[in-house]
């Protein structure tokens, strides 16, 4: 196998890993909490103001997926930036809204084509 093949199969295999991996992310608050440093009750009142979302895991227990885990780094990197908490989240909504949509942009465009 030539070195470019493999590189591409490797880098192929570890998409794969990283997919799987990030479709089982579902941390409790407390855990979200610790790995952020963000206290409990500011995670519980961004919820409440509807900036992040939990969502029920397997055994009923309310978690944060991959995105809304991602959506509190991001706010509190925008945090640290000097960001009021209204800009933050608005920076990572519109943020996340273009990456949204240039990704189904190029998937239309893809589908249009075959």
């Amino acid at each position: 196998m030539k070195i470019k093949e493999k590189v591409r199969k490797d880098n192929e295999n570890s998409n794969v890993e990283k997919i799987e991996f990030f479709k089982r992310i579902h941390l409790h608050i407390s855990e979200l909490s610790e790995i952020t440093g963000i206290p409990q009750s500011t995670l519980e009142n961004w919820e409440k103001k509807g900036f992040i979302l939990s969502t029920l895991r397997e055994d009923n227990v309310p978690g944060y997926d991959y995105i809304n885990v991602k959506k509190v780094l991001l706010i509190q990197e925008a945090l640290k930036d000097g960001y009021e908490l209204t800009e933050a989240v608005e920076i990572v909504e519109k943020r996340n809204t273009y990456l949204y949509e240039s990704l189904r942009r190029f998937i239309e465009a893809k589908r249009a084509l075959s």
